[in-house]
């Protein structure tokens, strides 16, 4: 009885000793991060018998291991592998997976990884420019409104002498997401005066101003 006992126990321990590996179910099968934060995903060691040999893939690419890569760093010790990447950005969205083998087998976790681009919330700042333009009688003039930085969506508006411009056969408006142009067709003497352009969004304005001479009016 006590050897039947004793080859039970040995044939446990030798079929014990004798697993494939099992990935502990850590990952997360879908992960969102923002630009400039850090992403650690842990690939670690269930059961199974060692040794372990660990392989991390980005969208069935291997990554390798190398002390000089700047964009991600893998750390592996006997049970317990990690992937870090710091600083993420945009390019590092996609599929993430550790692959775990010994000689009885392999197992594999994975996740999907998005970075989504961090929201700044700022109200609209103008590109500066000449204060002061000049183009001859009968010429055709643009003026142009660009935002230099702020939180899309904006709203353009054109004033003339603080009254608001609009789309006529003198004058064209055009709006082009982050830029707005005000074209003026064969100026005279009426078109002689200050002219802004007023930027608007969810979390305030900016404006910019213009002085427009017209030159070769006749002067009576």
């Amino acid at each position: 009885m006590f050897k039947l006992l004793l080859f039970c126990v040995s044939f446990w321990v030798i079929h014990a000793l004798k697993d494939a590996p099992r990935i502990s179910k850590s990952f997360s099968k879908e992960l969102i991060q923002s630009e400039g934060s850090v992403l650690n995903i842990p690939c670690s060691i269930l059961s199974g018998s060692p040794p372990f040999s660990f392989k991390w893939f980005k969208n069935g690419n291997e990554l390798q291991r190398t002390a000089n890569q700047d964009s991600y760093q893998i750390k592996t010790d006997n049970f317990l592998s990690f992937l870090s990447i710091s600083q993420l950005r945009a390019i590092d969205s996609g599929n993430y997976s550790c692959i775990v083998s010994n000689d009885y087998g392999i197992d594999i976790q994975w996740t999907i990884l998005q970075v989504k681009a961090i929201e700044t919330n700022e109200a609209p700042s103008l590109l500066k420019q000449l204060s002061r333009l000049s183009s001859a009688k009968g010429s055709d003039i643009v003026l142009t409104c660009n935002v230099a930085k702020g939180t899309k969506p904006f709203r353009f508006q054109w004033h003339k002498d603080n009254v608001e411009i609009s789309d006529n056969k003198h004058s064209r408006i055009e709006i082009k997401d982050i830029y707005s142009f005000l074209t003026l067709y064969n100026i005279d003497r009426e078109d002689i005066g200050n002219y802004s352009c007023i930027v608007t969004n969810q979390f305030g304005f900016d404006r910019i101003s213009f002085q427009l001479d017209v030159t070769g009016l006749n002067f009576y």
